[in-house]
């Protein structure tokens, strides 16, 4: 099943994964919310984010091993 495959991803993948946590860093940071239930749905949502955008980089071919 497509679905549960896992993607064993190449070094250009795991650059472009690393890259997008990246990001993902720096906008958290560069929002410099305070500690409270918005920063931590916020925190979670980026989270989230970032998981599927990583899914997306890992799901294509060139980026695989």
């Amino acid at each position: 099943m497509n679905e549960f495959k896992v993607h064993r991803l190449n070094e250009a993948g795991l650059t472009k994964c690393d890259n997008v946590a990246t990001l993902f860093e720096g906008l958290l940071l560069a929002l410099d919310l305070p500690q409270g239930r918005e920063r931590a749905l916020v925190v979670t949502d980026l989270q989230r984010a970032c998981h599927f955008a990583k899914l997306a980089i890992a799901m294509q071919t060139e980026n695989q091993q």
